[in-house]
């Protein structure tokens, strides 16, 4: 087990490794060129589950239920928890 000291001594220099980096991030060109406008940050990274339709990923579902012993009743019996849909 660390020890307390220990601990501080290893959050002291985590701290001083994010500041040294943020100094030298903010250290700007003295260039007379005209600087370029800064990039768009990139979109957030989308999951290819997300992008799939539900009638895709449904029988994974169940088919991974199956192989774990459990029901297609009990896949609905969670998607229906999960989603707050109710058996039409």
């Amino acid at each position: 087990m660390m020890s307390e000291t220990t601990g501080i001594r290893i959050m002291n220099k985590a701290k001083a490794a994010v500041k040294s980096t943020k100094t030298a991030k903010a250290a700007k060109p003295t260039s007379s060129a005209k600087a370029a406008p800064p990039a768009k940050p990139a979109p957030p990274a989308k999951h290819k589950v997300m992008a799939m339709p539900f009638a895709k990923i449904y029988p994974c579902y169940v088919q991974k239920a199956e192989r774990k012993n459990r029901t297609q009743a009990e896949v609905d019996q969670i998607i229906r928890w999960l989603t707050g849909y109710t058996p039409a």
